[in-house]
C-alpha cells in the first residue's frame, strides 16, 4: 500500500504475485481506496504496519498466498465476524478455534482461510448463505501477528491448551522464534492494554512458557485486509 493522499486518508493498494515482495513480482491489480491508516495505528516510533492481502478482488490468491489441498467443512456463516485485526471490511473471522480460520477471504460459494500471517497456503471451507455485512473494523483493535526485535513471529491465540501463564498476566500470542523454541506474549489484565507505549517504540511482555516475562520491543504488526 502507498500513499496517495495522506489529508484524504487514500491510498493505492498494489496487488501481486509470483515472488515474496512485491519490488520481485508482477504487480496484478491498482486499486486507489480511502484505507490509508490513522497515525494512531502506524506511528513514527510505533512498529511498522503491514497490511496481509492473500486473496484479490476476484477470490484468487495473491501475494505469495495459494490453496492447500486440505480442505475444510464449514457451513455456518452465523459465526463470522471481522478477522482478528482487520484493517477494512471484507476479511473475516470464521467457525469455531478448532477452525483455524482467524482470517478468512470469499473465493466464489467458499473462503479461503488462515490462522497466521506466514501460512501462506489457504484452506478451503465452504459455506451456504451470504456473508454478514459488518461495519468499519476497530483500528485499534489488537493485531492478527506480531514481530518481535529478535525476529519471533507471533500469531493471536484464540484458544488451546497452555503451561500456566506468570502470574498477573493473560495468554494473548503463540510465538515461534528463529530457533524454532516457542515464546508466548502475555497481557497485563490490570491495565487491559497489550502494548507499552511509554518509552522509545511500543513493547510487550514476552518469555518462554511458565517463565519470568519480561519487556520486549514489537517491530512489525499484521493487520488482514480486503482487497
Amino acid at each position: 500500500m502507498f500513499t496517495a493522499d495522506e489529508a484524504s486518508g487514500t491510498a493505492y493498494r498494489i496487488g501481486y504475485e509470483g515472488a515474496d515482495a512485491i519490488a520481485k513480482g508482477t504487480v496484478t491489480t491498482v486499486i486507489l481506496c480511502r484505507c490509508l491508516p490513522s497515525k494512531t495505528s502506524d506511528t513514527s516510533d510505533g512498529p511498522e504496519l503491514v497490511e496481509v492481502v492473500a486473496v484479490d478482488g476476484s477470490g484468487r490468491p495473491i501475494n505469495g498466498f495459494s490453496v492447500g489441498s486440505t480442505r475444510g467443512s464449514f457451513h455456518d456463516v452465523g459465526y463470522c465476524t471481522h478477522a482478528i485485526g482487520a484493517l477494512t471490511t471484507g476479511v473475516y473471522h470464521c467457525g469455531a478455534t478448532v477452525d483455524s480460520a482467524s482470517a478468512c477471504w470469499p473465493s466464489g460459494s467458499q473462503l479461503l482461510c488462515t490462522h497466521s500471517p506466514w501460512v501462506t497456503e489457504l484452506r478451503s471451507y465452504s459455506y451456504s448463505g451470504r456473508l454478514p455485512t459488518l461495519s468499519a473494523p476497530d483500528p485499534e483493535s489488537r493485531p492478527w501477528g506480531l514481530e518481535l526485535e529478535d525476529g519471533s513471529r507471533c500469531a493471536a491465540i484464540l484458544g488451546g491448551a497452555f503451561s500456566p501463564q506468570p502470574q498477573g498476566f493473560l495468554y494473548s500470542y503463540g510465538c515461534k522464534r528463529s530457533s524454532g523454541s516457542d515464546l508466548i506474549v502475555y497481557q497485563d489484565p490490570e491495565s487491559e492494554e497489550l502494548f507499552d507505549k511509554s518509552g522509545s517504540g511500543w513493547t510487550v511482555w514476552a518469555g518462554p512458557p511458565a517463565a519470568t516475562a519480561t519487556p520486549t520491543k514489537v517491530t512489525k504488526i499484521y493487520r488482514p485486509a480486503a482487497q
